[in-house]
């Protein structure tokens, strides 16, 4: 397995991609108040016993899915609703399930009486719809809503380059490390590859290299410099300290000289909590 330390408020989370509307579908329309919205598009979070389903008007960033919904309806930038699906009983689940207008001033925390039908639901794709049988009330608004959907799920995430800045290599062991930490935040798997022992590379199929790269891309700097080499032998270990959107981190990297080459054992970077 390889050993990438990641000490984030000793937390790593762990989820499956969204899929984007390019991918995915909507049609219907919600009604308030006597006013129709079409529904165009729509998205999906995948968690570990339920998904989220996002259907809206207009098109979001994937940053706002599922969570970033009610400051976009408060300003009447996007309306729509947000459905919880449970894995287990392939039907509405308690989560999170509201409907997103500005008339709410952003969030109605409830979707009414409104009922799930699916026509689809496997590792790879889920259809279906969601109707209000009448229309219902809540205050002094009125509201119903028929609108069908199609989300991929369980495909890997596009990977997106992300370029670093790297000082100090100097040494043979810190400019190994330097080509590996560019292959790594660039998603270059062949690359990544190139800078890890053999025995790690045995270990390591697709899935984790994918795991480890966007793990990466999200957490670790990039504006990195090396700010210490100690070799001994056929080992090197290198300190680095980071910089990402403000943060400070620091970094341990651990070396080994296999065939000539000077390879990746282990990556750990922390921030520093001040």
């Amino acid at each position: 397995m390889i050993r990438l330390g990641f000490c984030l408020a000793a937390v790593v989370l762990f989820a499956l991609p969204l899929q984007a509307a390019a991918e995915n579908s909507a049609s219907g329309t919600l009604t308030v108040n006597g006013s129709g919205t079409e529904i165009k598009h729509a998205y999906v979070d995948e968690g570990p016993e339920d998904l989220i389903v996002v259907v809206t008007d207009r098109p979001i960033a994937k940053d706002n899915i599922p969570f970033g919904l009610n400051n976009l309806a408060s300003e009447d930038k996007v309306r729509g609703m947000v459905i919880t699906i449970s894995k287990g009983t392939k039907g509405l689940s308690p989560g999170l399930n509201a409907l997103y207008h500005p008339v709410w001033h952003g969030q109605l925390g409830t979707i009414g009486n409104g009922v799930l039908t699916l026509s689809k639901f496997d590792n790879n794709e889920i259809s279906g719809k969601i109707s209000t049988p009448e229309e219902n009330t809540f205050g002094e608004y009125k509201y119903s809503y028929d609108i069908s959907f199609n989300v991929k799920i369980g495909e890997p995430k596009k990977i997106e380059p992300l370029s670093v800045e790297i000082q100090g290599t100097e040494d043979a062991p810190s400019k190994a490390y330097a080509s590996y930490y560019r292959a790594l935040m660039a998603g270059d798997k062949n690359g990544l590859r190139k800078h890890l022992p053999g025995e790690v590379n045995k270990q390591a199929d697709d899935e984790t290299i994918d795991m480890v790269i966007e793990l990466a891309q999200t957490m670790k700097p990039t504006n990195l410099k090396i700010i210490g080499t100690e070799i001994k032998g056929n080992e090197a270990l290198l300190k680095a300290e980071g910089l990402r959107d403000g943060e400070k981190s620091t970094g341990s990297i651990s070396m080994t000289l296999e065939d000539g080459e000077w390879k990746v054992l282990e990556d750990s970077w922390k921030v520093n909590m001040e």
